[in-house]
């Protein structure tokens, strides 16, 4: 969405933790505005917000959102979730340089006890399925948010059909219809993932995406399933997405 020219996000480091971050929260809104980059009257601000569910009081952050923010609109994406399980395991260690155990015993509880954050003290294993929980999220997001200023993309879409879920996109934030299908390629290096191209140039995404994934077992992906069909049912409810 960075690219369409009625956005404008936070050069540098778009992820900015003012929200989940006591010590940032408390330097105030002007501090937050001092994050943002200068936009037009017709260009909105787009700009990510991390872990917000990995705080020890979720609510409370989405609700220092609205509090600073009334008017925010907030995009959750979701894919797989025994997909985005193996890719946040497989991201925390390519991001610190070390050694992974092997990934079943990380998901079956079975490696011990693995710090996954600085600031609490949730294992690494009880972070990655809380991460997988989108009904979780959803629940307390609509119970923070207007339902009409929440949308879910479908991260699996995105990567089959990414201009579906860009046009939805851009009728939620009111924007002008921009992006078409000869925007999108995908090179063969990409293992499928869509690069964005505008004129000459493709921009495809960074080398923390995509990472090749270690297989489970079958006992591993027989309790991943029967822990996340209940949950998947309910998102269905609450959303219409259906994910696998």
């Amino acid at each position: 969405m960075g690219m369409h020219p009625n956005i404008v996000k936070p050069k540098g480091n778009p992820e900015i933790r003012f929200f989940a971050k006591d010590t940032l929260y408390q330097k105030g809104p002007a501090y937050f505005k001092d994050q943002m980059p200068k936009a037009r009257a017709d260009q909105l601000v787009l700009a990510k917000s991390p872990d917000v569910f990995q705080s020890q009081n979720i609510s409370l952050v989405l609700q220092r959102h609205v509090s600073t923010l009334p008017t925010v609109k907030v995009i959750l994406v979701v894919r797989n979730p025994t997909d985005r399980v193996v890719s946040d395991i497989v991201q925390f260690y390519a991001v610190r340089g070390h050694n992974m155990p092997d990934i079943n015993s990380i998901i079956m509880d079975r490696a011990g006890y693995i710090k996954a954050y600085e600031y609490s003290d949730i294992s690494l294993s009880k972070s990655v399925l809380l991460m997988s929980n989108y009904s979780m999220m959803y629940q307390l997001m609509a119970e923070v948010f207007p339902k009409e200023n929440i949308l879910v993309v479908n991260g699996e879409t995105m990567i089959e059909d990414p201009l579906q879920e860009i046009t939805n996109v851009e009728k939620f934030l009111k924007l002008p219809s921009f992006f078409s299908k000869d925007h999108f390629v995908y090179p063969e290096e990409k293992a499928g993932f869509p690069c964005f191209k505008l004129g000459d140039k493709a921009d495809c995404m960074g080398k923390n995406k995509g990472r090749k994934h270690p297989p489970l077992d079958q006992e591993t992906r027989n309790f991943l399933r029967k822990l996340f069909q209940p949950m998947l049912e309910i998102f269905k409810k609450q959303t219409g997405i259906v994910l696998e």
